[in-house]
């Protein structure tokens, strides 16, 4: 009886071990993303209305299809996180852009309907802007490798590819404008000398040091900072900027020089430009939109023909309602003026 036990004992240890060392680990197995019974996914997946541009002249209505949510591939881009803006360093754009899939015509007085032609397969585009005359659409197009400029030729209902994937879209300001002509564009695009990405060095040259002398510095507390001098050099890589001007023969010139170009402006005669260019010293407390600040006029061939002011570091803005920076010093070339009237101390 006892030699009975002690086999039914062994038998049934040795069954247990051979279930459990026959189970794979949790850590062990690979599992795809499961999809939920068809009714559920056409529910997600359903298509959102569609957004509505209406032409200057009121004639034509633009429809613009989007897409209900975002892919995997999408949410699983590469991000940096610098100066308080959060940057996809693949396209050279912001990370998680929004973008419309589907352009569709509607002549407003007949209502008759035309599908765009000439769009790639599965686009994704974004920054629309029509042109002073109404008859054309520029748009951008992001790609796996970066953004292109398109334009849409209402007449022929078809769009065009002007420019390769170079467009630098970083920054929430604009990165291309018509010019009054309806027939030339200005867009920012990357600098095409600018190399590779800086690498981070894994010894460092030594700690982080922030004053405060001789002043109160009350600020926000915000988020995506720099942190130091690497988060300094991938600012520096991936904001350099240079403006190019393109027309619909696609050849691509550069306009001025390159530099952090926060925005643009171009007269409404298309004879000078307005430039806002951010430059160094840089700080680790406020996000870029703080940096110094040089606005200059640029004329219709890129050169600079009047500096307007120079806007400082905004890093002791208080807090509360109805504040604002500094004022910078008038610089004009052909006036001269005292500190009293540079606005120091002054906001507004």
């Amino acid at each position: 009886m006892r030699n009975s036990s002690s086999a039914s004992y062994i038998i049934l240890m040795t069954i247990l071990c051979t279930s459990v060392t026959g189970l794979p680990s949790n850590a062990q197995i690979d599992i795809n993303y499961q999809e939920p019974p068809e009714v559920m996914v056409k529910l997600v997946d359903a298509p959102p209305t569609p957004s509505v541009w209406i032409s200057p002249g009121g004639d034509w209505m633009l429809l613009l299809g989007q897409p209900s949510l975002p892919s995997i591939e999408e949410v699983a881009q590469p991000e940096l996180r610098l100066a308080g803006l959060r940057i996809n360093p693949v396209i050279n754009s912001q990370s998680r852009l929004g973008f419309y899939t589907s352009m569709k015509l509607i002549n407003i007085a007949s209502g008759e309907e035309f599908i765009v032609g000439g769009l790639p397969e599965f686009p994704r585009i974004t920054n629309l802007n029509w042109s002073p005359d109404g008859t054309k659409i520029a748009f951008s197009v992001v790609k796996g490798n970066g953004i292109e400029l398109w334009y849409l030729d209402i007449s022929s209902k078809t769009a065009h590819q002007l420019t390769g994937p170079i467009l630098n879209d970083v920054l929430w300001t604009k990165s291309f404008q018509w010019f009054p002509d309806s027939r030339n564009l200005l867009f920012k695009g990357v600098v095409e000398s600018r190399g590779k990405q800086p690498q981070k060095s894994m010894v460092p040259e030594g700690p982080v040091i922030s004053e405060n002398i001789d002043k109160k510095s009350p600020v926000r507390t915000y988020q995506d900072l720099l942190k130091n001098q690497y988060d300094e050099e991938l600012f520096d890589y991936y904001l350099n900027t240079q403006l190019f001007k393109v027309g619909f023969d696609k050849e691509i010139i550069p306009f001025g020089e390159e530099g952090i170009i926060r925005n643009f402006s171009v007269s409404p005669d298309g004879r000078y430009v307005l430039i806002e260019m951010i430059h160094r010293p840089y700080s680790y407390l406020v996000p870029w939109y703080n940096f110094p600040v040089k606005v200059e006029i640029w004329n219709n061939a890129g050169a600079v023909i009047r500096d307007l002011t120079d806007l400082p570091l905004a890093d002791d803005i208080p807090q509360g309602c109805m504040v604002a920076r500094k004022h910078g010093c008038k610089v004009a070339k052909d006036t001269r003026i005292s500190k009293s009237q540079c606005g120091e101390g002054q906001r507004g």
